[in-house]
């Protein structure tokens, strides 16, 4: 990098994630202007190099205080709610008019929605302010529609966004402040010069949120759906798109906070370099999934390197019989190893950097079964699978709306074509409410070979049940089917003849199963995490169980005897008949979420035995 950018600047964000031996590797270079690649012995090299670098941390607690003393000029830039008013509205109207220009029309827009607007802006997260922007304004295009003037006011707001107001109301110098500024309404115009903040910008949308919404009206409109439909479908399909969009930054914010609560920032920083190198060997994307895995690993490795302690090599030789390259990229790995900590790494550690980079790509071309939801309603189905989708933020789902005037065999045509979309390698479950669509399942199954079940009088929970069965825990269609076929929502699940006892069920202790697949170190790692979270939910009631996935599948017998498992969690499902919440999902920024999820609803949740090998959750 510093070879490349010879004669020019050299941008390094997030700096405090330099370790020690780096921030003094970079203060040398400013020093003497020379430097040495990677594995040369003498700084011969010498370079003219503009360096800036960025940071939300603490100077003072992040970097070597002989690496500031080198830095000559320090900027402190404020977060949105230390700027000035003055700043804010001037944000704001930056972003309005990028609307205008986007659909070529002027913006009016009332002082007291300005207001919510920047009220509504949490703590140093512009990109907030952003999307509301963009939804206040597609909201007032879509109202607006044959009009030459988009119209926002207060009083059309979303609520959360109407709430924005009172929270300013609570800094009254502030809301002083824009009285003084801002007239009763603001007009902003299309014109001006394109900022070149415009230009590559990472966290604009690709897709123009106006031509959408003109192409769903004008199809909605031709298919006679009334003005108040399509307002109520399209407000929904905004949300969507635009949460769908700035999800992705959200996700991989909050899942490198979570990740850094167990592992170090020098682990996870070289765990991210591991995994462009096993990609790049592999010829194969992985997901979050090896971050996490990966790191937690190294850090439970290097623990008992330090403690002087040598896990004992298990009989795993014939596992890693067909994996060939996956042990070619766990001894690449391992010299990395080698080299960055400076130590030996035993053999046994190379086969369980094998085994694990094997087992995460199994995961990932894993398989589950589809589940559509077709149900008579102009947006009954879509909604219904829009609830599971944000709560559990997976699934193989999607769904058609029948409105009433549409014909069975428009919606039958709809259904063959949305079953070639979906991967039903596995089937697919079919849920309905009533009438012709009761008997569709049947009609595809003989004209495609897929296999599927079909349930009736589905609801919203049956819903969200069968894609946590099928997304979460990873069940075949049959076990699916038939555990569901009995579900009346939660809190009223009524028991088969083939489940427990209740006195039998509650007996056993309640527990969480963590696991992974290499070594104990790791589980226990997960371990806190989750009782730290148990911790905040005041549920002491809850044991949490650490352990390799290889002793799990020796002990499995006394376990499920010994304990009523809520859920698992790890790299992979150990199969214990109980909810699997992979480790990406846990650390995403949705993932308490979940786990409070399956926490709370485990009173309904069936246990297992010996004595009922049939019995499902």
């Amino acid at each position: 990098m510093v070879d490349k950018a010879n004669g020019g600047m050299l941008f390094l964000d997030e700096i405090h994630r330099l370790p020690p031996e780096g921030q003094e590797m970079v203060f040398y270079f400013m020093d003497t202007g020379t430097y040495s690649r990677l594995g040369e012995t003498e700084r011969r090299r010498t370079a003219s190099v503009l360096l800036v670098g960025a940071t939300t941390e603490n100077l003072e607690s992040a970097m070597l205080k002989t690496f500031i003393r080198r830095i000559p000029i320090i900027i402190h830039l404020p977060t949105f709610e230390r700027r000035s008013t003055q700043e804010k509205i001037s944000l704001l109207k930056f972003l309005l008019n990028r609307e205008a220009q986007r659909i070529q029309k002027p913006i009016r827009i009332d002082v007291e929605a300005m207001k919510a607007l920047i009220g509504n802006t949490s703590f140093g997260n512009i990109g907030q302010m952003k999307s509301n922007v963009q939804l206040v304004c597609a909201n007032g295009f879509l109202h607006c529609l044959h009009q030459d003037i988009i119209d926002i006011r207060f009083r059309d707001l979303p609520s959360e966004i109407k709430n924005g107001l009172f929270h300013l109301g609570a800094r009254r110098d502030e809301m002083q402040q824009i009285n003084d500024y801002l007239e009763d309404f603001l007009v902003i115009q299309p014109g001006g010069e394109p900022s070149p903040l415009q230009e590559d910008d990472q966290y604009e949308p690709t897709f123009n949120l106006y031509n959408i919404i003109e192409d769903k009206v004008t199809f909605m409109q031709d298919h006679g759906l009334s003005h108040e439909e399509i307002t109520r479908f399209i407000l929904l399909d905004i949300s969507i798109h635009l949460n769908t969009f700035y999800m992705k930054f959200q996700n991989n914010a909050g899942m490198q906070e979570n990740i850094l609560k167990v592992v170090n920032e020098d682990i996870l920083h070289f765990s991210q370099q591991m995994k462009k190198i096993v990609e790049r060997e592999l010829n194969h994307h992985l997901t979050e999934r090896f971050l996490l895995a990966f790191s937690l690993h190294l850090t439970s490795f290097l623990a008992r390197t330090e403690n002087r302690h040598t896990a004992l090599l298990p009989r795993i030789e014939h596992l890693l019989m067909n994996q060939g390259q996956e042990y070619q990229a766990a001894k690449i790995v391992k010299q990395h190893i080698e080299d960055k900590f400076g130590i030996d790494v035993p053999v046994v550690e190379e086969m369980y950097l094998t085994l694990l980079i094997s087992s995460l790509l199994k995961t990932q071309q894993e398989e589950r079964v589809a589940v559509l939801v077709v149900m008579h309603g102009s947006h009954t189905a879509s909604s219904m699978a829009s609830v599971a989708q944000k709560l559990l933020g997976e699934g193989n789902i999607d769904s058609i709306d029948m409105p009433l005037d549409i014909s069975p065999k428009l919606v039958l045509d709809q259904m063959r074509q949305r079953i070639k979309e979906l991967n039903c390698n596995k089937g697919m479950l079919l849920l309905v409410d009533m009438g012709s669509l009761n008997g569709f399942g049947d009609i595809i199954m003989q004209e495609t070979g897929i296999q599927i079940r079909t349930l009736t009088m589905a609801s919203t929970p049956t819903v969200i049940e069968a894609v946590r069965k099928s997304a979460v825990m990873g069940m075949e269609l049959d076990d699916i089917y038939f555990s569901l076929c009995d579900f009346k929502g939660y809190g009223s699940y009524r028991k088969t003849t083939q489940q427990l006892d209740t006195s039998m069920l509650y007996q056993k202790v309640k527990a969480i199963l963590c696991v992974c697949s290499t070594g104990q170190g790791t589980a226990e790692k997960l371990k806190t995490f989750v009782d730290g979270m148990l911790c905040n939910m005041e549920r002491c009631d809850i044991n949490v169980i650490a352990m390799p996935l290889n002793e799990v599948e020796i002990q499995r017998d006394l376990l499920l005897k010994r304990y009523e498992f809520i859920m698992s969690l790890g790299i992979a499902d150990p199969r214990i008949n109980a909810p699997f919440l992979p480790l990406e999902t846990l650390f995403s920024s949705n993932g308490e979420a979940q786990f409070t999820l399956l926490v709370q609803t485990e009173p309904f949740t069936v246990g297992y035995s010996a004595a009922c090998d049939g019995a499902q959750n």
